[in-house]
């Protein structure tokens, strides 16, 4: 009889496991994990200053998540992670774009750059700096690949080495290095705390207003 219950329990904590690693908050966690590491690797620490997971209050009773932020003398840059498998199909203007999967199997998600715009213009305001020098930066991770890239502003990447050549395609330098202190202190100093109570909080926020 001990067995079977052990055998049981092993069956149950798989299932459990299984459904958990194949659940959008674990494909979105790690996403944003392997998208920092990428970025960290690729952008010199001592130009470009990464920072992870920037909640802020957005004004209008609720909170924006920025997964990415990276601070230079050659602007600031917002990064949305996708974890996505599959072909993707959108345009720049689109309201959704497409994910097609083997099978036939189609999935509908909200444009990443109109979700991202909403990210910049919050940020903007919060820390205090003109939206021109805030840029997006879409980031596809996964067996994901773009089918519509001549539609698509090179701001949208399939990987860590399209995102760096991305960022580093801005050359020429806007702020000063008392500027990058600046944002990187109104960045710590706004950002809404990381607790579990204010990320809940920021989950039912997003089912509230957009169904998400």
């Amino acid at each position: 009889m001990g067995s079977i219950v052990i055998l049981f329990l092993i069956v149950i904590g798989a299932c459990v496991l299984k459904n958990y690693l194949s659940s959008a908050k674990f494909k979105g966690q790690f996403g944003e994990h392997v998208v920092a590491q990428s970025l960290t690797k690729r952008l010199d620490p001592a130009v470009y200053h990464v920072i992870n997971d920037v909640m802020l209050d957005d004004g209008m009773g609720g909170t924006t998540q920025i997964d990415h932020v990276v601070v230079s003398k050659f602007g600031v840059f917002c990064v949305e992670t996708k974890n996505y498998s599959g072909w993707i199909f959108g345009d720049e203007r689109g309201a959704q774009w497409t994910q097609s999967l083997p099978g036939g199997r189609k999935h509908h998600f909200q444009n990443p750059l109109r979700q991202n715009y909403k990210h910049i213009k919050v940020f903007a305001q919060q820390i205090k700096m003109e939206e021109a020098g805030v840029h997006h930066v879409i980031f596809f991770i996964g067996e994901s690949t773009i089918k519509t890239r001549d539609k698509l502003p090179p701001s949208v990447c399939e990987n860590g080495t399209e995102a760096a050549a991305f960022i580093h395609s801005f050359t020429e330098p806007v702020l000063d290095e008392g500027d990058v202190e600046e944002i990187l202190r109104r960045i710590e100093m706004m950002r809404v705390a990381n607790t579990a109570a204010n990320r809940a909080a920021h989950v039912d926020y997003l089912h509230r207003t957009h169904g998400a």
